[in-house]
């Protein structure tokens, strides 16, 4: 008998997935069982390194089911019905989510990304990460600066319940500590968006601090989005930092 009260954690060896049922079907030593697609709680997003193609009826591909049996996985068990296990990845996550508390930082990994965000995981809860609170620099594609597998310092600032789970939200820039820099310092700067002069760039010297860098028009063409220079701080006002380009960074 397996205690339901619990999360158990699933071996991927043990796991097998049946395309004509679609569900995972679990051959423990001592159990069996099965995850159905509305218990596989794998999260399904459009573009990105990795891509989890969706029919119209939103089963999950061979694909989904390859990433989550990557490594062991967490489960709880639903019921039983006769000598099977229902057991639920979905519930699991759920309540890792249910967990998180608005308002507190924590450490989150970036482990996927489209243009308008990030999604990254704070222990097993996924968590989205929306562009515009990603820094208070001008960014337009995500792909251009969220790295996969890097760990961000997150603030919790949105948790809503619906009928389709809890969606959690994070920012990158919220909780960001605030820096103080002089002029004459010596910064590395993520590039943004060109400025409306096209003259320099939005840049981020840190996730909540403003700055233009000013780039030489012969280096303007060879700069884009999500690049990294090293520039110094010519000139401190109360709308941001003024940068002058000095050399990029590979």
């Amino acid at each position: 008998m397996i205690e339901r009260k619990e999360p158990i954690i699933i071996s991927n060896t043990y796991c097998t997935w049946d395309s004509i049922n679609q569900c995972i079907v679990v051959n423990g030593v001592n159990f069996q069982g099965v995850i159905p697609t509305e218990e596989l709680g794998i999260p399904r997003i459009n573009s990105g390194p990795i891509i989890s193609n969706v029919t119209p009826n939103n089963v999950p591909t061979p694909l989904d089911v390859l990433i989550l049996l990557e490594k062991p996985f967490k489960v709880f068990v639903l019921r039983q019905e006769n000598d099977k296990y229902i057991f639920s990845h979905k519930a699991y996550l759920e309540a890792c989510k249910a967990s998180l508390v608005v308002g507190e930082v924590y450490d989150a990994v970036i482990y996927s990304y489209c243009h308008w965000g990030a999604f990254c995981k704070i222990g097993d809860a996924p968590v989205l990460i929306y562009i515009t609170d990603w820094s208070i620099c001008r960014f337009y594609n995500m792909q251009n600066v969220a790295r996969i597998g890097n760990v961000e310092k997150v603030k919790i600032i949105s948790k809503v319940v619906d009928k389709n789970g809890i969606r959690i939200t994070a920012s990158r820039k919220a909780a960001a500590p605030i820096v103080k820099f002089n002029q004459g310092d010596t910064v590395v700067a993520t590039l943004g968006s060109l400025t409306d002069t096209n003259d320099g760039f939005f840049c981020e010297i840190s996730p909540n601090t403003n700055a233009i860098v000013d780039v030489p028009p012969e280096k303007i063409n060879f700069l884009r989005e999500g690049m990294r220079v090293v520039a110094y701080i010519r000139k401190i006002s109360p709308r941001g930092y003024k940068l002058q380009y000095l050399q990029s960074l590979i």
